[in-house]
């Protein structure tokens, strides 16, 4: 299935507006044509089945059909520090890819790199969404300190920051502190990790600190490495509750 997206102010009655960008894929990239089946999501939950109705200026579609997906569950955020441009890229193309619902790119002490360019993040989450076919579009927001990050995310009922590997082992820590948590939120370092004063924040704001191993790894390694751990982990339990339900 070939997925495409709007954004939900475009979804009018019956009719889809495509956007520019959208719609030139559609068309030109893929040749559609009037009376071809296309699939949309709107990004929160909703998938439409629609006919494609005109192609010029923009594609608008006809919807035939509509199915409200599940909202995700945990709600996975991820935190990470600044890093080098292109891996930043990668972290939110495969985080999205992962399952990630929030992004929270935090301007730590060790943070090499800053960039607020909204536009080219939304684009690269909105690529990955639609070839991974998710039906939910991650957030992306920015926190200008660690502090700012610890404020925006005191909602999250579950809270982990991967320090170092003198830190006890994540499974371990998640599996004894997991508690059917509707939100979970992981947290990385940028190149060389969090100071010793941010994980102290980390540690006084009840976060729970964790290591990945003693491997030294990237940040984007760690980032995927942990956002995989919870997703195996909670998708385990959710499978054994089946099997002994």
């Amino acid at each position: 299935m070939e997925l495409f997206y709007t954004l939900p102010e475009n979804v009018t009655g019956q009719s889809i507006q495509l956007d520019t960008f959208e719609s030139k894929h559609l068309v030109t990239t893929l040749r559609k044509k009037a009376g071809d089946t296309v699939y949309v999501t709107d990004g929160c939950g909703t998938l439409f089945t629609t006919i494609l109705q005109t192609v010029h200026p923009s594609a608008r579609l006809e919807i035939t059909h509509k199915k409200q997906h599940p909202a995700p569950d945990p709600r996975i955020g991820l935190g990470i520090g600044y890093i080098r441009p292109n891996r930043l890229d990668f972290i939110l193309e495969k985080g999205t890819e992962l399952g990630v619902n929030d992004f929270y790119l935090i301007r730590s002490e060790n943070a090499n790199y800053m960039s607020t360019n909204k536009n080219r993040f939304e684009k690269i989450v909105r690529q990955a969404l639609k070839q991974s076919l998710k039906m939910y579009k991650p957030n992306v927001y920015f926190s200008g300190s660690l502090s700012e990050y610890i404020k925006q995310t005191v909602e999250y009922e579950l809270r982990f920051a991967a320090t170092g590997p003198e830190a006890p082992a994540v499974l371990p820590s998640f599996k004894s502190a997991y508690a059917n948590q509707q939100s979970i939120l992981v947290t990385i370092g940028p190149e060389g990790g969090f100071s010793k004063r941010e994980t102290e924040l980390l540690e006084n704001d009840a976060f729970l600190c964790v290591s990945l191993g003693d491997t030294r790894l990237r940040s984007e390694t760690a980032a995927l490495t942990a956002v995989a751990a919870v997703q195996l982990f909670t998708d385990y339990l959710k499978e054994t509750s089946i099997g002994t339900g």
